[in-house]
């Protein structure tokens, strides 16, 4: 893979403590140094229910 290829990553999180390693690994910028310059972050406050149907209809890859 080249390292000048644009990777995008669609992310669905459902709010919790365990996310904290995410928020650190925006706050010191990893996503960009590993060219994961399109990460799409979308909450879903529904819960797991709700993240599982976007995973399985695509909406979400992660």
């Amino acid at each position: 893979m080249q390292d000048d290829m644009e990777k995008n990553l669609a992310l669905g999180i459902v709010q919790d403590i365990h996310f904290a390693p995410l928020h650190i690994i925006i706050d010191t910028g990893l996503f960009t140094k590993y060219a994961l310059n399109h990460v799409n972050i979308k909450e879903f406050a529904g819960g797991t229910g709700e993240l599982a149907k976007a995973l399985s209809e695509g909406k979400s890859e992660i």
